[in-house]
């Protein structure tokens, strides 16, 4: 854990700042595997800094992974579905995992790139969510995917880097 002031104008008696690690965000380095690191948390006299990216984070995330969404979905798109007299076409019986390939069906974002595309690409969904929460969902999966082109994986260290 490590202290330190965070303002030029604190003194001695104000609290500090603390950074708490956090064990689970535990990452080897790909490009120096005997290093690892840790992300902290920020705290000032016992409490979370509300402003540190990490809380605004977990906050995003936890109404982010509201267990309602998947069935809100579901919802939307079953009532659309009844609203447009949509024809669901005839069913597909078939082990999608064995034999998915020789079926001429409609396919799920191959990424998590194309996945906020479609759904931004979904009016009715997005009304049923609301606009706020729609465009605040789509801004915080494109930041996933910020977050994971940031990343080499291992098979691009081993075939495009000369280390």
């Amino acid at each position: 854990m490590a202290s330190f002031s965070t303002w030029p104008d604190m003194s001695p008696a104000d609290a500090d700042m603390q950074a708490i690690p956090d064990p689970a965000s535990r990452m080897q380095l790909p490009w120096k595997p005997e290093v690892g690191r840790l992300a902290a948390d920020l705290w000032i006299a016992g409490q979370p800094v509300a402003q540190s990216p990490r809380t605004v984070l977990k906050r995003r995330i936890a109404a982010a992974a509201d267990p309602y969404l998947p069935q809100a979905g579901l919802l939307v798109a079953g009532l659309d579905g009844l609203r447009t007299k949509a024809d669901p076409g005839l069913p597909l019986e078939v082990n999608m995992y064995t034999d998915g390939g020789a079926v001429d069906a409609r396919r799920l974002p191959l990424n998590l790139l194309d996945a906020p595309r479609a759904f931004e690409a979904n009016g009715p969904l997005r009304a049923a969510l609301g606009e706020e929460f729609s465009a605040a969902y789509a801004r915080l999966k494109y930041r996933d995917w910020e977050a994971y082109a940031r990343h080499l994986s291992a098979w691009e260290m081993e075939t495009t880097l000369d280390v």
